[in-house]
């Protein structure tokens, strides 16, 4: 073995007698550096390093360089960067920019990061003062944190940190755009396998002729020009995968994912020998599953293999009081040096729309609507789609004329609260903060001004007040 190649050795050594025991991809990172310094021992220790990472990453470059100061740093939305504290001084493992799951690549720099300071103690650069931190961007990014305050936030959270404390699979239910992935993330993030990779598939992307090689990876040499790769269970261990859209697969891709479940041993393709990983599962769906296994298009068995946690995301029109929250918190995040705000009628159109695309078309129409704002700060009604809420617009907006008195005007909002909540006038006077007896007479008013309202039939048992 070279003189370099002993330096890295023992400075791994050195790590390990003080405790620090590297993780198995650190390992194998720093037998790849071996292996290179033994074929090339000429070759520069650092430039080594970077190609190893590189080539696990599967990126096009990996730099080990000093940290500059302030924003000279970032390397854009396309870059994952981890820091090494050495000597006192900063040191930046940084790969992009690149198109690929970040969150592996992520991992890979996370695993480099022990490896790259037995390369610098190697070249004699200083000694290791403070711990390295691990920095994983996209897995704990604050604009990925849950937004809302309603009860359903409230227990859903709840949910989050029970889940958290286990390695149960868990099941999520909920519609198109309420944000599944978001809520398998920060289960991701609030366990103890937070410091793994989170690797998200789409299950409805996967083609059934390639769901094996896609899941459970490839043996090098099967075939003349197949080269061996890792599947996404690989790319998961020590961490969590994601499988969104579960019910989409076709039924044999469900056995060939029970058979995995069940052990989680994996056997490549074109491999006899089954190789175990360690990972949390977590699905999701936008359709109902016990529903489909009564109709026999989803196994039982897995199922009931998949479900050991069931988490169901409540639809946005069901937590209308989260919607401004969600829009203030999104404005936010698109420029966070002067974020927009809403105007109040904006906000009460917003809170009114029923939203059957959830939170991703909310996020779409905040879009349009600062497209719209030609630079204004505030965001007003006139700024929304046309079609966002039309009813409600007709409400809130005054009619055009100048005859409406103030009772009709209150009437036209509790008619509009009381549509909201789906005629429960319970629900509607805790909304408005009136009794049940002055929202009746407000129902009964009418609108004496602008479109005319189908007021409801306020005879018989539906005035009778509902139990407390």
């Amino acid at each position: 073995m070279g003189r370099q190649a002993r330096s890295v050795e023992r400075a791994r050594q050195e790590d390990e007698t003080h405790g620090d025991a590297l993780a198995p991809e650190s390992v194998a990172i720093m037998g790849d550096v071996i292996n290179a310094i033994k074929a090339t021992p000429t070759h520069d220790l650092r430039s080594l390093f970077e190609q190893v990472v590189a080539r696990r990453a599967g990126v096009l470059r990996v730099r080990l360089r000093p940290a500059m100061t302030g924003a000279a740093d970032a390397n854009g939305g396309d870059s994952d960067v981890v820091t090494v504290t050495w000597r006192g001084a900063r040191f930046v493992l940084d790969a992009g920019p690149h198109t690929r799951d970040r969150a592996h690549v992520a991992h890979v720099l996370q695993s480099a990061v022990a490896v790259a300071a037995a390369v610098l103690r190697a070249q004699g650069i200083g000694k290791e003062t403070d711990p390295a931190p691990v920095h994983a961007p996209l897995l704990d990014d604050p604009v990925e944190r849950l937004v809302g305050s309603s009860p359903a936030m409230g227990r859903l959270r709840d949910e989050i940190s029970a889940s958290a404390s286990n390695n149960f699979s868990v099941l999520i239910e909920g519609e198109s755009g309420v944000g599944k992935e978001l809520v398998a993330r920060q289960i991701h993030v609030c366990s103890a396998r937070r410091r793994g990779p989170f690797v998200p598939v789409n299950c409805a992307a996967v083609v059934e002729s390639l769901f094996e090689s896609e899941l459970f990876g490839i043996e090098d040499g099967i075939a003349t020009g197949v080269r061996g790769r890792r599947g996404k269970f690989e790319q998961a261990n020590g961490g969590t995968l994601f499988l969104d859209e579960i019910a989409e697969l076709p039924l044999p891709a469900q056995a060939k994912l029970l058979r995995v479940v069940q052990d989680f041993a994996i056997e490549r393709v074109g491999s006899l020998m089954p190789r175990r990983v360690d990972v949390r599962l977590i699905v999701a769906t936008n359709r109902s599953l016990c529903a489909l296994v009564d109709q026999g298009l989803f196994r039982r068995d897995l199922y009931f293999r998949l479900r050991s946690i069931l988490i169901r995301v409540a639809p946005l029109r069901d937590r209308p009081e989260d919607i401004v929250e969600i829009a203030d918190a999104y404005l936010h995040r698109c420029d966070p040096m002067h974020p927009r705000r809403l105007s109040g009628v904006a906000a009460s159109v917003l809170g009114l729309h029923h939203w059957p695309g959830n939170v991703r078309e909310l996020e779409r129409a905040l879009e349009y609507a600062i497209t719209r704002c030609n630079g204004d700060h505030e965001i007003l009604v006139e700024h929304l789609a046309t079609d966002l809420g039309q009813p409600q617009r007709d409400m809130l907006l005054p009619p055009g004329n100048h005859d409406e008195t103030l009772q009709s005007m209150k009437s036209r909002y509790a008619r509009l609260k009381f549509d909201q909540y789906r005629g429960n006038k319970r629900k509607t006077c805790a909304a408005l903060d009136i009794s049940y007896h002055t929202l009746v007479s407000l129902l009964k008013r009418g609108v004496k001004a602008g479109r005319p309202l189908a007021l409801p039939r306020l005879s018989g048992p539906g005035l009778e007040p509902e139990s407390r």
